[in-house]
């Protein structure tokens, strides 16, 4: 059968190539719809390649920060820093300071020298 000068065949080799352009534009805006919609819609997402990496990174820091944490409890207890430490020797300072302002500091006069206008 032939129709405006195509044969059936033809005719459905169209059709065909229509639907699967069809099918083929669905199944691009399909897939740029899911790679711009939110993580939170529920869509399977890809894993980063790297969270191996990024959790051996984060296991390797919180070994480190243990140690650290252990090197600064052990000089804790031995620490020049300490304020049980510091406080006596504040306390004798202030007490020296109280004696020194106790008693003005004697001051010598000395000569003036003159100024031009004294001279004159």
């Amino acid at each position: 059968a032939e129709y405006m000068g195509r044969t059936s065949g033809s005719i459905k080799n169209d059709n065909l190539d229509r639907e699967i352009k069809s099918s083929i534009k669905r199944s691009n805006k399909d897939q740029s719809r899911s790679r711009s919609a939110p993580h939170s819609q529920g869509q399977n997402i890809s894993k980063s390649l790297s969270i191996e990496r990024r959790q051996r990174e984060l296991l390797r820091v919180t070994q480190e920060n243990k140690k650290i944490l252990g090197r600064i409890m052990i000089r804790k207890d031995t620490s020049d820093y300490s304020r049980d430490k510091w406080e006596p020797k504040w306390k004798m300072e202030e007490y020296y300071m109280a004696q020194l302002s106790r008693f003005q500091p004697v001051v010598k006069n000395k000569p003036q020298k003159e100024t031009k206008d004294e001279k004159e």
